[in-house]
Parts: C-alpha cells; sequence; structure tokens
C-alpha cells in the first residue's frame, strides 16, 4: 500500500518544530550576548518556498517586479524570525505568508511611487521632440495615484483626530 503524499509545500510540522529549536537558540544566544545562530535549511527553504509560491498568485503574478517581492519577503521573513512566538500560534505557514503578503504590498507601493514620479516628470515636459509615450494612460495613473494618496491622507488624519 503506497502512503499518500502531503500536497502541500510545506511541511507545517516540521516547520513549527525547526522554528522552535531556532528560537529557543536564539534565546539563549541572546541572554549570553552573543552572535545569534544561524537558521537550518530547512527553515530557509520553507521561506524560500513561502515567498516563490504566493508570488505566483494570481494578485501578483502580473508584475515585472516579482523577483524583488520575492526578495523583500524573504528579507522581512528573516528579520522577524526571531519574532515568532510559538507559544501563541502553531502555525508558522500563516504567521510566514503574512510577512511576505506585507512585504509584497510595500514593494508594489514603493513601485508604483518611482512610476508616478517618472510619469508625473515626463509630463511635465513641453518638449515635443520627447520620446512618444502613452499621455492619457501616464495622466490617468498619476490621477489615481493622487486620488489614492489623498484618500490614504484624509483616513490618516480622521485617525489623528480620535
Amino acid at each position: 500500500m503506497k502512503t499518500k503524499k502531503s500536497s502541500h509545500y510545506v511541511d507545517n510540522k516540521k516547520f513549527l518544530e525547526e522554528i522552535t529549536k531556532y528560537k529557543n537558540e536564539y534565546d539563549k544566544y541572546i541572554k549570553e550576548e552573543k552572535e545569534p545562530p544561524m537558521i537550518s535549511d530547512f527553515i530557509g527553504k520553507c521561506i524560500l518556498d513561502i515567498g516563490i509560491r504566493m508570488s505566483y498568485r494570481s494578485n501578483f503574478i502580473q508584475y515585472p517586479y516579482r523577483e524583488e517581492m520575492v526578495s523583500d519577503g524573504i528579507e522581512e521573513s528573516l528579520r522577524y524570525l526571531h519574532k515568532f512566538d510559538p507559544n501563541k500560534t502553531k502555525n508558522p505557514f500563516s504567521y510566514f505568508t503574512t510577512v511576505h503578503n506585507n512585504a509584497f504590498l510595500r514593494r508594489i507601493r514603493k513601485e508604483d511611487k518611482q512610476k508616478y514620479l517618472k510619469f508625473k516628470s515626463l509630463l511635465g515636459t513641453d518638449d515635443n521632440n520627447s520620446i512618444h509615450f502613452n499621455k492619457k494612460g501616464m495622466e490617468d495613473f498619476v490621477v489615481r495615484y493622487e486620488s489614492k494618496k489623498e484618500k490614504e491622507n484624509q483616513k490618516r488624519r480622521k485617525k489623528s483626530i480620535k
């Protein structure tokens, strides 16, 4: 009889065991004021797999800077690895998926800001001999970006008033 192989690409139980082991070592090293320990290959592979698989989700696949998004997710995961608390949750997969998701969204915002600045500067030139470009598309993007930022600022102001 064949054993059924799991369809999950990250073994959450083993991931939790490895993270718990790392966290215990990390806490010990910090108390002794030593250099934090290296992560295991298994933890690194899990973090990498989460980032790569997440980049293929339908809401992220169309971005041309997916590799940067995955790199940002890995960097953030390693930065917050020691903050995972096995006493609060037994699901490191969910924790690191959330970390990657937030890193991906931050990268998208950064890239949108760069695109906005580029389009805004191109629209400000009156040089008719410059590169031909889709002026209407750029104008639409600039207007959407500015209105989105204005809504965010209004929300922020309302929160600070309360």
